[in-house]
């Protein structure tokens, strides 16, 4: 009976373990859901406003960290002219062409609808700037769709809040999207424009 009564807290162990096992797996695969849009699997909103509020609390400005703010152009009218289906490929056809050209320590992330946010750390705005042109000159059609986008720029300065910085790069990219749209522009830590 003794040999039983083990045999089956053995069972019972086991069985809890599986469960656990489960139970993290499920846990993980959650979270990486929480932090992942669907549409492109380039991390969200939240995964990437977190990393860089992480990165500019830990010093990461103080070694060259800009933050750039990606708008695609006159996307309503690739929804409205070609469907949403053909948007969504452009989505994951601009993703998919950004981070295969960035390093393994840039992050490249989707905020929401066509806007995207970009962290190169240990760079200077003009750095940024040549990467992001980078992407301009490689971007192709998606699926016979031609379509562009406009970026703004700030490079961080150690004690600037997140807040601060995103308020700047989207000066940046406010002023390009008025320019006409196709452009970068970069704007100094205190907002003032340089190109």
């Amino acid at each position: 009976m003794g040999h039983e009564l083990h045999a089956d807290v053995d069972t019972d162990i086991s069985t809890l373990k599986a469960h656990e096992r489960v139970l993290a797996q499920a846990h993980r695969t959650a979270l990486s859901a929480s932090l992942t849009d669907e549409l492109t699997g380039a991390s969200n909103r939240r995964h990437i406003l977190a990393l860089c509020r992480d990165a500019l609390e830990h010093g990461a400005g103080a070694q060259g960290l800009c933050i750039v703010m990606v708008d695609l152009d006159h996307f309503k009218a690739i929804n409205d002219g070609s469907g949403h289906d053909a948007g969504d490929g452009v989505l994951r056809h601009f993703v998919n062409l950004c981070k295969s050209l960035l390093r393994p320590t840039d992050l490249f992330r989707r905020v929401g609808g066509e806007e995207f946010l970009l962290l190169i750390s240990g760079s200077s705005g003009a750095v940024a700037k040549r990467v992001v042109d980078r992407f301009r000159r490689l971007l192709s059609p998606a699926d016979a769709i031609a379509y562009s986008f406009s970026a703004g720029i700030v490079q961080s300065n150690a004690g600037m809040s997140l807040e601060q910085v995103l308020a700047r790069a989207d000066e940046a990219l406010y002023q390009a999207t008025s320019q006409g749209r196709g452009k970068t522009i970069v704007s100094k830590p205190l907002g003032r424009p340089i190109a």
